[in-house]
């Protein structure tokens, strides 16, 4: 028997919420980011480095926020807590 607690991420179908969303749509973003600057020339496997995880920070937090709202609340409010910040 599995118990509510080790199932209360899952959705019917047993898999993530839809956090698959916000990973689909910062993938998406990272990879047009490294396609464009590819494109203007930029080689430096540095800057490409730091743009990339720059764009996917600033594409998945909000659509985490979109699509997993609940979960992605519960996980800032537990943050807070270990930071000792309640």
């Amino acid at each position: 028997m599995v118990s509510a607690k080790a199932t209360a991420g899952l959705n019917r179908a047993g898999s993530a919420p839809r956090a698959t969303d916000a990973r689909a749509a910062m993938s998406a973003a990272v990879l047009g980011a490294r396609h464009a600057l590819r494109a203007r020339g930029v080689v430096s496997p540095w800057l490409l480095l730091v743009v990339e995880i720059v764009v996917g920070a600033l594409v998945y937090v909000p659509m985490a926020l979109l699509v997993a709202r609940e979960t992605s609340l519960d996980f800032v409010r537990r943050v807070k807590q270990a930071l000792g910040r309640d």
